[in-house]
């Protein structure tokens, strides 16, 4: 006798600080045909911990406000980690620049937490089934090293906080904000951040 195989459930890692929150998306999730919640985590950090390149999620779901990492930082490091997954920014707070700031982290979604759960997987499927590629300026002459260096450029991080996380020396990252400045016709930061964002070169 042929048995019909069910159909594959999509996973999905959520992390959000309010474990009410957390736990009461997560049973609606799981209560959808095709998806499953199997990670949860109070902050980015702890998120980032239970993933890795072996079980990684086909969806991440992120709060903004958490503690130790918050949503937007966690998102560039998923996205400088595993360049190819889905990043959903739910959270309490809607307007046009958190908006704009969750899409240069490399949020492919965004939606407010005062939605339906109807909505929260029309939201998924979507997700899943749109080919979302980031725009890049074709002359830019931009390499992966400096992109991901662009992408800690739009952040609140210092110079020697961005070597750190890129495994990188001081004197790395100086010569690389030096091959940027030559390379776009740039001379500070804020011109630096405004422009890979403007261009679409911190979303990947």
């Amino acid at each position: 006798m042929n048995l019909i195989s069910p159909p594959p459930k999509f996973t999905i890692a959520y992390a959000d600080d309010h474990q009410l929150v957390r736990e009461a998306i997560s049973n609606y999730i799981n209560g959808f045909n095709n998806f499953r919640v199997t990670h949860t985590a109070g902050n980015g950090k702890q998120l980032m911990e239970n993933i890795d390149s072996r079980n990684l999620p086909d969806i991440v779901i992120l709060d903004i406000d958490m503690p130790v990492l918050n949503g937007y930082d966690t998102a560039r490091l998923l996205k400088i980690k595993y360049p190819n997954i889905k990043i959903l920014i739910l959270t309490v707070f809607d307007n046009e620049i958190v908006r704009s700031l969750s899409f240069s982290c490399g949020a492919d979604v965004f939606c407010s937490k005062d939605i339906s759960p109807q909505e929260i997987e029309h939201t998924l499927i979507k997700l899943l089934t749109v080919d979302s590629k980031p725009t890049h300026h074709k002359d830019s002459g931009i390499v992966v090293s400096e992109q991901i260096f662009l992408t800690w450029i739009c952040s609140d991080k210092t110079y020697e906080e961005i070597a750190d996380l890129m495994n990188i020396s001081l004197r790395q990252v100086e010569r690389m904000r030096a091959s940027l400045f030559e390379k776009l016709e740039i001379n500070n930061r804020t011109s630096l951040a405004v422009y890979a964002i403007a261009n679409g070169l911190v979303t990947s």
